[in-house]
């Protein structure tokens, strides 16, 4: 469930997925694999379309075990058209990192990789916080609980289509 809840929280956030209205899951196989380490069963991979019930489908791929690479895709499913795709490491930026990565190989990569974004997500918070009002596109922790009700919900199902 946590290998793949920031993605979940983004569904909930931008397109009100939630536990309670999903009326399909649909697994993309080859892109899902689950493990168990010390005990505890997560997914190391997932890929999944999800549908609401108002229609919306949106598909969730993460695979956390694949290196460091972040890429967002936005695809209109009725046609096939790519309409926002970025890589997050790239260019002038890729040489940061790969720098970083060489002056602290002791660090998850995570803390390199985005922090960037970091930065501007707690300057950004901060300043709301100061202020009093909730940041605009920030996830709250109304998202974060339907982000974790649906990754509740979606575990034993996945694992269940994904045993056929």
């Amino acid at each position: 469930k946590n290998m793949a809840i920031h993605e979940l929280a983004l569904a909930c956030q931008f397109w009100g997925m939630r536990a309670s209205n999903i009326t399909d899951v649909e697994p993309h196989p080859e892109g899902c694999e689950v493990l168990t380490l010390d005990g505890r069963t997560d997914f190391a991979k997932i890929d999944i379309t999800l549908v609401n019930d108002e229609g919306t489908k949106v598909r969730v791929s993460a695979d956390r075990c694949s290196g460091d690479g972040c890429c967002a895709v936005v695809t209109d499913t009725s046609n096939g058209v790519v309409l926002y795709e970025a890589e997050m490491v790239e260019g002038e930026r890729a040489k940061a990192v790969a720098a970083d990565a060489a002056a602290h190989p002791d660090w998850f990569s995570y803390l390199y990789t985005q922090a960037v974004e970091y930065a501007k997500l707690k300057q950004v918070c901060a300043a709301h916080a100061i202020a009093g009002t909730t940041p605009p596109g920030v996830s709250t922790i109304e998202i974060a609980i339907e982000a974790l009700k649906l990754a509740e919900y979606l575990t034993p199902l996945l694992k269940k289509k994904l045993a056929k």
